[in-house]
C-alpha cells in the first residue's frame, strides 16, 4: 500500500513506510535505489531483477533522485551475459518462496522450497506471514536445465502435528554429506499465543527421497543462553567446511509480535548466530560471538539488516 507516515502499522518493516525512510538514508550516503509500491510515481524498474541487471551492466548509471552511484567495483564479465529467464516455479494455487537449488548426480536440477495453499490463506483469513508460520509445507521441483521449466515432483516431508515442533515447515537448505543428502529447515509451531522457531533435520539417500526426519537439531533454549531471552532459530542454513559443519541463523532477543514472525528489539541486538558440529545431526555447539551483529544498537527496526543468510 502507499506510504502512510506517522500511522500505526501492524508490520512496520514490511510496509512502504519503511521503504521511504530506507530510501532517504541510502540516498543520503550516495547509494542509488528506487522505491516501488502499488501506485508509486515515476517507476522505471517495476521488478528488482531489472534494477539489478542494469546496475551490474552499468554500475555508474543512476536513476535515483540525482544520486550517482559510488561503486568502485567493476562488473564481472558474466554480468554482460545476464538475461532474465523468468520465474523458476509456477505452482498453480500455491504461494511459493525461499528455494534452495542444486544439481543432483542424475544431472537434473532440484529446487526445495516452502509453499502455502492460496485457498488456505483466504479460507483462514491469513496474510502471507501468518500462512508461513501456520500451514506451509516443503515442496520439491525438478528441471532438466537450471533455468527450468521446473515441474512439481513431490512433498518430501509431511508437516508435523499440532503438538510437534514443525506443523509449519519453511526455509529448507539441502547439502550432500558423503553418500546421503541432508536437509535443514525451520519448524514453526504456536502455543498459547507464542510462536516457536526451531531447526529440524531430515536425511535421504536420494534427492527424490524418501526423506526421514531426525527431529530438532538447533533449539532456541540453547540459543537463548548465547543470544538473549527468547532467541529463536530463524532462517537456518548450514554447510560443511574443513571437516566441520557450520549453521547460521537469524536470532536475538524477541518481544511478542502479532504478525507471527520474530519481532526484534527493542534494543536492536538481533544478529546472525553460529553453531558448529562434527556431523549434521549434532550435537551443535553455539558460538558466543555472532557472525554478524546489528550495527545500530539501541534503535528499533534493525530486523531487515541481518535477517536472512
Amino acid at each position: 500500500t502507499p506510504p502512510a507516515l506517522g500511522q500505526p502499522q501492524a508490520d512496520p518493516t514490511h510496509t512502504s513506510n519503511f521503504g521511504v525512510k530506507l530510501q532517504e538514508r541510502l540516498q543520503g550516503v550516495g547509494v542509488d535505489c528506487e522505491l516501488v509500491y502499488p501506485g508509486a510515481p515515476n517507476v522505471k524498474h517495476p521488478h528488482p531483477y531489472e534494477f539489478l541487471i542494469e546496475r551490474l551492466l552499468n554500475p555508474a548509471n543512476s536513476t535515483g533522485a540525482g544520486v550517482r552511484s559510488r561503486s568502485k567495483i567493476p562488473p564481472a564479465g558474466f554480468c554482460y551475459q545476464m538475461q532474465w529467464k523468468g520465474h523458476l516455479v509456477d505452482d498453480p494455487n500455491f504461494f511459493t518462496w525461499s528455494h534452495c537449488g542444486l544439481q543432483g548426480p542424475d544431472g537434473r536440477f532440484h529446487l526445495f522450497g516452502e509453499r502455502v495453499e492460496s485457498e488456505a490463506i483466504q479460507r483462514n483469513h491469513l496474510n502471507i506471514g501468518l500462512g508461513l508460520i501456520t500451514c506451509a509445507e516443503i515442496a520439491h521441483y525438478v528441471a532438466d536445465q537450471p533455468e527450468g521449466p521446473y515441474r512439481f515432483a513431490d512433498v518430501p516431508l509431511k508437516r508435523g502435528q499440532a503438538d510437534e515442533f514443525d506443523p509449519s515447515m519453511i526455509y529448507p537448505t539441502v547439502c550432500q554429506d558423503g553418500e546421503r543428502w541432508v536437509m535443514m529447515y525451520n519448524g514453526v509451531s504456536s502455543r498459547n499465543g507464542e510462536t516457536y522457531w526451531r531447526a529440524g533435520l531430515a536425511v535421504a539417500d536420494s534427492l527424490d527421497g524418501p526423506w526421514r526426519k531426525l527431529g530438532v537439531v538447533l533449539d532456541p533454549a540453547e540459543a537463548a543462553r548465547h543470544y538473549g531471552p527468547g532467541a529463536p532459530i530463524h532462517v537456518p542454513t548450514f554447510l560443511p567446511f574443513r571437516g566441520k559443519w557450520y549453521a547460521y541463523f537469524h536470532t536475538g532477543p524477541t518481544r511478542p509480535s502479532g504478525y507471527g514472525v520474530p519481532n526484534w528489539g527493542p534494543d536492536g541486538t538481533d544478529c546472525i548466530g553460529v553453531a558448529v558440529a562434527d556431523r549434521p545431526e549434532g550435537p551443535w555447539k553455539f558460538m558466543d560471538q555472532p557472525a554478524f551483529l546489528q550495527p545500530t544498537p539501541g534503535k528499533k527496526g534493525g530486523h531487515l539488516t541481518v535477517e536472512d543468510v
